[in-house]
């Protein structure tokens, strides 16, 4: 890949990775780490259901469920893409 390439694409998952709430990206980052620290399956299973659970409840995440429902899945993907339409609160 040439360096020019390899920037646009650090840039466009950069812009990707900064459309996730920041509550979301902790939890996240925590439960990768613990998988990767985790020994066997059963740890890492036990490790990403709990950050699942976490994350069913936090604000962010309900208020992104309620906007789904409200403008649909084809339209939130779109916006999600685009980054256009995407409200604060998400």
């Amino acid at each position: 890949m040439a360096t020019n390439e390899l920037v646009s694409a650090t840039e466009a998952l950069a812009e990707r990775i900064a459309r996730v709430p920041a509550d979301v990206l902790r939890i996240k980052k925590l439960s990768i780490n613990r998988a990767a620290e985790a020994t066997g399956p059963r740890g890492v299973a036990a490790g990403v259901a709990e950050m699942d659970a976490l994350l069913h409840g936090a604000p962010t995440v309900q208020a992104l469920r309620e906007w789904v429902h409200a403008v649909g899945v084809k339209a939130a993907v779109q916006a999600y893409q685009t980054g256009e339409g995407v409200p604060d609160s998400i």
